[in-house]
């Protein structure tokens, strides 16, 4: 059997995600990310400059995952089914959830990204798309408030 010596940035990352869905953001490291691919540290290396770039392309990953569950139809409300998805995102992955949006919190690169984009989906709804947007973004932030306290 040969291993696979080239590995993609997204299948890095994808390995990663899976690390930390296992041990938490303390387990992702380049030796457990070889492991985790069956191979040596240098793909890592290689794709990333360093295990900082490669945690922040992981939570990155990890609050796509997280948006994609905010776009669910769970209700026929499209600004409840964003914190429903939320909340199910956490219900379903707490350790991802946890990892990225709870642990070192006043350092959270995926907060602020994943309320921009909630933002900008805010914008096309019907009932909250008119608000001004300094209004649409406190809403945004009392539901994250809310939905984070839940979770």
């Amino acid at each position: 059997m040969v291993r696979k010596t080239v590995f993609t940035r997204a299948e890095i990352v994808s390995a990663g995600v899976l690390v930390v869905e296992k041990e938490g953001l303390g387990g992702l490291s380049a030796r457990r990310l070889a492991e985790e691919m069956g191979s040596s540290t240098a793909p890592v290396y290689s794709n990333f400059a360093n295990m900082d770039e490669v945690s922040t392309a992981v939570k990155a990953a990890v609050t796509d995952q997280m948006l994609e569950y905010t776009t669910r139809p769970f209700t026929a409300d499209a600004f409840l089914n964003m914190g429903i998805g939320i909340l199910e995102f956490a219900r379903q992955k707490p350790t991802l959830y946890s990892a990225v949006f709870m642990q070192d919190a006043n350092n959270c690169e995926a907060g602020p990204r994943l309320m921009s984009k909630l933002g900008e989906r805010m914008a096309g709804l019907e009932d909250v798309g008119e608000l001004p947007l300094t209004e649409r973004m406190m809403l945004l932030h009392q539901m994250g408030i809310f939905t984070h306290g839940l979770a």
